[in-house]
């Protein structure tokens, strides 16, 4: 694999990163439900388990600075319920539910994001040519759509100014706790621009990022494979690289984004 080393100091700063070819050997096949019960205490799971406690412990308090940090940034924070679907012996669905959501799978989220900001931040340092996750404000349109609705719930988004995340999520704060709240959530979210992959950084909006890319799942996600395949090229990683003809990245990062979201309506409408 190609692994990150980042360097985090104990307020949650990242003080450094540095790529590596690795191999990983998985010592255990480890759940977010199992690992959410470990840091709530289940004793028998922490006595099964008890030589993985500490790191886990470790990784819980570094992802909670992390996000702190990031709410610092004022990231949009969405609460959108993810739909569970389970399946009789002959594969037909039988039941849909509202999917557990632990801070185990936010603690992945965090690490994730650190690992694809440290990808960005070092293909950009080596002026290599990649493909970015880019995420550009909202259209005056769409922004003009979003306050009509609120207005219809006595709710104000001022005309003008800056349309910053740090906005929108205090929207979304107003409404966490009404019945408003999945609606005002989905219409938020349809508000923003669709996130793409180019060779140009424009930034990603919704998480204040000012550089962001796809890192961490090259076996599933073309776009971050050839990511990878960049940063074997910068840093002198081996084999598997882009090569001396690399393809042209904007038409590739145009042709992800349209089958990226090919493939979001055809799960939306299965879901449906």
């Amino acid at each position: 694999a190609v692994s990150v080393i980042l360097d985090i100091a104990p307020d949650g700063a990242i003080k450094g990163h540095s790529f590596h070819e690795s191999v990983i050997r998985s010592s255990e096949r480890f759940t977010y439900e199992q690992v959410q019960q470990i840091l709530d205490g289940n004793g028998s799971l922490r006595s099964r388990y008890r030589k993985f406690v500490a790191d886990l412990e470790v990784l819980e308090r570094l992802a909670r600075l992390l996000r702190e940090k990031r709410r610092e940034r004022g990231t949009i924070d969405f609460d959108l319920p993810e739909p569970e679907l389970t399946f009789d012996a002959n594969g037909l669905i039988e039941g849909i539910s509202k999917a557990e959501r632990y801070f185990s799978h936010k603690m992945i989220e965090e690490f994730m994001i650190a690992a694809n900001v440290a990808a960005a931040e070092t293909l950009q340092k080596a002026r290599r040519e990649f493909l970015y996750r880019v995420h550009d404000e909202p259209s005056t349109e769409k922004l003009d759509a979003l306050r009509e609705v609120l207005a219809s719930i006595a709710i104000k988004f001022a005309k003008g100014g800056v349309a910053s995340p740090k906005r929108f999520n205090s929207i979304l704060k107003k409404t966490a706790d009404t019945p408003h709240a999945p609606m005002v959530n989905m219409m938020v979210l349809r508000s923003q621009a669709q996130a793409e992959y180019g060779p140009d950084n424009l930034g990603h909006f919704g998480l204040a990022l000012r550089r962001y890319c796809h890192f961490t799942s090259p076996i599933r996600r073309y776009a971050d494979l050839l990511v990878h395949r960049a940063l074997i090229d910068a840093g002198g990683l081996g084999q598997g690289g882009l090569g001396k003809s690399p393809r042209d990245m904007t038409e590739v990062g145009k042709h992800l984004s349209e089958t990226e979201r090919r493939a979001a309506s055809t799960e939306r409408s299965a879901v449906d």
